[in-house]
């Protein structure tokens, strides 16, 4: 979950960055755009972390239908999922690490700049 949790919060920094007035943690003056745009995250992070349940629906449904060891269903789902989901992570920082170098003057600007 914190994997693809940070995947999520890379492309909202990345995206809309925010400056935060010094001495404080209050963005000043948010544009609309950025506001928008953290606001689609906030619905989409719960979204996002539901394929990393699968394991426990897995584990759910086994216990529910009346089979035995619905744990080691829930553990083999895991560690299916686990590698799968680091594979996918080491490629989109990848692809994050590039759109991030694209748009590093414009993100130094607005972070750098005191807010109007």
């Amino acid at each position: 979950m914190f994997f693809v949790f940070c995947l999520l919060t890379n492309w909202a920094s990345i995206i809309a960055p925010m400056y935060i007035a010094a001495g404080s943690m209050r963005v000043a003056r948010p544009k609309l755009v950025t506001f928008l745009v953290n606001l689609a995250m906030l619905f989409l992070v719960p979204l996002s972390l539901l394929p990393t349940m699968v394991p426990l629906g897995v584990a759910t449904y086994v216990k529910w239908i009346g089979w035995k060891h619905d744990q080691l269903w829930c553990l083999g789902f895991a560690l299916v999922e686990c590698p799968l989901i680091i594979i996918i992570y080491r490629w989109i920082l990848d692809l994050q690490g590039s759109f991030l170098q694209s748009r590093e003057l414009e993100i130094l600007n607005i972070v750098t700049t005191k807010g109007d």
